[in-house]
């Protein structure tokens, strides 16, 4: 049985999104888990827990936490939270810190794709905490072609 307190607790119901052999940046931040969307939430979420190496010097989330959480969401809301999906990479992404995220609580990711061409897609969304809104965040990723 899970600790209560544990990320597997605080997201049970939803799917743990790995890359497969992918030991870089990604897993430094920590589990994130996707919730697929619903009749009544359209949205795919995607959810990390929040913990004190998240900090800044001050105790709150650190902006660099929270937007390398905004790109990892980027993809997730992309590829419909498929972690095996085609690559992409973030070409823009601008966040606004609407408010301060506090340690512990666990974080949201709510987005969606605005636009497609070829291989650009224009995206938007919030991270919330608590229901609250934490950042809002817009960005562009390029479909790659890995090569063989």
């Amino acid at each position: 049985m899970p600790d209560p307190g544990s990320a597997h607790a605080v997201f049970d119901g939803w799917r743990r999104w790995r890359i497969a052999g992918d030991g870089g940046f990604v897993g430094l931040i920590g589990d994130v888990y996707c919730y697929p969307p619903t009749a009544a939430d359209p949205q795919l979420r995607v959810g990390i827990a929040t913990l004190p190496q998240h900090a800044n010097r001050i105790g709150n989330l650190h902006g660099g936490f929270l937007m390398a959480f905004v790109d990892v969401a980027l993809f997730a809301v992309l590829s419909g939270g498929d972690p095996e999906a085609a690559p992409a990479v973030t070409v823009h992404c601008a966040t606004d810190f609407l408010a301060i995220g506090q340690v512990g609580p666990p974080l949201e990711a709510a987005g969606r794709v605005v636009h497609e061409t070829g291989r650009l897609a224009f995206l938007e969304g919030m991270l919330w905490q608590h229901d609250k809104p934490i950042v809002r965040w817009n960005g562009i990723m390029r479909r790659i072609r890995l090569a063989p």
